[in-house]
């Protein structure tokens, strides 16, 4: 990236940012920052002045006032920015406790388990392939696998199926139980031997591997950001996860964008009609969103790339914004 350039061009050795803890928490603090500050800025402006003037007359010092008068009239705006955190802190678990009832309750499915995946293929190297019918990856656990190796002419080398893929906590790693391995020599000729256990190819940890069901529009960053290492590491394609990511890294600008388009409409003493205004709004606000679902579908396709899909829409109406204020000479 553009950090990793200037770091090279002095000299420096290059930094890995993406997909580390650090990254994330400097995007989750990005995202959210301006949703606590603006509401506590809104709510501590209005605070009137007499009345801090007031404790002050009463003998009350800098701290006494800050505790006994700024922060009490300050609860509102505090409380609406952390309502602003429930979508990446308490917006997932509650789509899965919803989904579990649901399928617990409203309409029973017979051995239902949230944290089970069906039919599920993880790509290990470039030319092996696992295949699990069953995965839960919270009792690090998959059934029914079968691992193909395939040589460069793309024809079948070996396979391992087992009944069982356990994770070992003791030796951390995957271990085949109660399978067979097949070596095919020719296309006539297959040697298989039996087993009890063996070590599998695979070795990322089941905390690492991200195959949930989830709707990735409804995961919060630290998710997606799980989801987009894994599906690196598997070869899969990570497109979708990486849009949706970098839209939401994007929402504190699209909402500032968002509110500076709609202000000199509303503020603006030029123009006689406000039924024209509010149109105007209606039309350049359901344009921006046309805007956003479609550079998101195309990124999730993997049409443009997941950051133009995501920043692109918020900087072509920032331009849109610039040459409105322009416009209208405010």
């Amino acid at each position: 990236g553009v950090i990793n350039a200037l770091i090279t061009a002095v000299g420096l050795p290059r930094q890995e940012m993406m997909n580390t803890p650090g990254a994330i928490v400097l995007g989750m603090v990005y995202d959210f920052l301006p949703f606590m500050i603006l509401p506590i800025y809104n709510t501590v402006s209005k605070i009137d002045n007499h009345l801090i003037e007031a404790a002050y007359d009463l003998g009350a010092n800098k701290s006494k006032v800050y505790t006994s008068v700024i922060l009490p009239l300050a609860v509102p705006g505090i409380v609406s920015g952390i309502t602003m955190l429930l979508q990446e802190f308490v917006v997932p678990p509650l789509n899965i406790k919803a989904n579990y009832i649901y399928y617990t309750r409203l309409k029973p499915h017979p051995n239902y388990n949230q944290y089970l995946e069906n039919d599920v293929l993880i790509k290990i190297t470039p030319n092996q392939m696992l295949y699990a019918k069953e995965v839960d990856l919270t009792a690090g656990k998959m059934t029914h696998v079968s691992v193909d190796t395939y040589n460069d002419q793309w024809n079948i080398a070996n396979q391992i199926v087992a009944d069982q893929l356990i994770w070992d906590n003791d030796q951390q790693q995957w271990l085949f139980s109660n399978g067979i391995r097949r070596t095919f020599v020719s296309n006539t000729d297959t040697q298989e031997e039996a087993f009890d256990s063996q070590p599998a190819p695979l070795t990322i940890h089941p905390k690492d591997m991200s195959i949930g069901r989830v709707d990735e529009d409804l995961m919060g960053i630290r998710d997606l950001t799980k989801r987009i290492h894994f599906h690196k590491k598997t070869g899969l394609a990570s497109y979708s996860a990486e849009t949706f990511r970098q839209a939401k890294l994007a929402t504190p600008l699209a909402t500032v964008v968002m509110c500076l388009l709609g202000m000199p409409f509303a503020i603006s003493t030029r123009r006689k009609s406000k039924i024209i205004n509010i149109i105007a709004s209606m039309v350049i606000a359901f344009t921006f969103w046309w805007l956003m679902s479609m550079c998101t579908s195309m990124g999730e396709n993997g049409y443009i790339s997941p950051f133009l899909a995501g920043w692109g829409p918020v900087l072509i109406f920032s331009v849109v914004v610039f040459f409105e204020f322009k416009w209208l000479r405010l």
